[in-house]
């Protein structure tokens, strides 16, 4: 099998990025990392797939949807423009030009701006956050028609022609908060699970690896799901649910987005250290509420790498043609206040 870039910066210890730089003489590199990964692609004989030159001279031209607006206030949405960003200003090292497009708050608006991406011409690959994993497929397929390749990141599409998905692990997420609240209080009366938007798929099994978890080693404790759309309306039922019940003693709340009404309802009932509650990830307003005692943990699903190796995936793929795996797995983290800076 013949070595790729990837096989190449595995081997070194250093991004695909920096490979590329070391490869085509690129700035910014030092000559002692130069020189070892130039020998490392002696010895593993690695050559510069033709295609991949040929695109280089004509400039690849990537597009990466995110979810949100370019100012959102979305923690989540931020991280992962800030992922984008990132990988644009890396790529254009390597001859990429790489836009950065928002699709703002919904499967409809997305629709409209995958629409007009579609029309456009000398376009070599998407990298994109499926606000809907079926309703946006026919529009997708208008890029395979085009021979323009797909890369999902953190919302997958999977019945869609996309070549690849790059996102966290999500039953593995759902078991993780599920073990965490499990372990912190052995004798759970009842769990909350706050999730999120059903049409998304990553929260689906979110929520499906959360019911496993508790039904193989907890079956005693009863579970409630309540999801909702309008954040609003959300709040307003979790204040229900919380004040008709006062047997609830922990909350998982899957959704980012929906961390801080959780924390604010908590505090507002009363109940702010007395019922457990896990949320996701990790960003800056949460800090107070895990000093406090309000968040016992958060899960961190690194929602800069998801983008960011979305759209460095992409290019690989663009310009070797090659793709080693479908889907590819971001780590997660359990997050504590003793560790809260490090994964900030």
């Amino acid at each position: 099998m013949a070595c790729t870039l990837k096989d190449v910066a595995k081997r070194a210890n250093v991004s695909i990025v920096t490979v590329h730089k070391c490869i085509y003489g690129k700035p910014g590199i030092s000559e002692e990392t130069r020189k070892r990964v130039l020998a490392i692609v002696e010895e593993m004989h690695y050559t510069v797939n033709p295609s991949a030159s040929s695109l280089k001279r004509d400039n690849i031209n990537l597009v990466i949807v995110c979810p949100g607006s370019a100012d959102t206030t979305n923690s989540f949405h931020e991280k992962l423009a800030e992922g984008a960003r990132q990988a644009a200003r890396d790529l254009a090292n390597v001859g990429a030009h790489v836009r950065v497009v928002y699709a703002g708050g919904d499967w409809k608006s997305e629709r409209e701006v995958l629409r007009q991406l579609a029309g456009e011409k000398h376009l070599h690959g998407v990298a994109l956050y499926s606000m809907d994993n079926e309703l946006l497929n026919e529009e997708l397929e208008l890029f395979q028609e085009r021979r323009v390749p797909l890369v999902t990141f953190n919302a997958d599409a999977p019945g869609s022609p996309r070549v690849a998905c790059v996102s966290a692990p999500a039953l593995q997420m759902g078991e993780l908060a599920a073990e965490l609240l499990v372990k912190m209080k052995p004798d759970h009366d009842r769990i909350v699970i706050v999730g999120g938007d059903k049409r998304l798929q990553i929260l689906r099994e979110n929520t499906t690896g959360f019911y496993s978890y508790i039904q193989r080693y907890a079956p005693e404790i009863s579970l409630l799901e309540i999801n909702n759309s309008s954040r609003s309306n959300l709040r307003e039922e979790l204040e229900k649910v919380l004040a008709s019940l006062d047997d609830v003693t922990g909350i998982y709340c899957s959704m980012t987005r929906n961390a801080l009404m959780v924390c604010q309802t908590l505090h507002k009932m009363g109940l702010a250290r007395k019922v457990r509650c896990i949320c996701t990830d990790v960003f800056e307003e949460l800090r107070a509420y895990l000093q406090d005692g309000t968040i016992d943990a958060v899960i961190w699903q690194n929602p800069f790498a998801q983008c960011y190796n979305a759209a460095m995936l992409l290019h690989h793929y663009v310009t070797t043609g090659k793709l080693e795996e479908k889907y590819f797995r971001i780590p997660i983290s359990p997050v504590m206040m003793s560790n809260f800076d490090s994964f900030l």
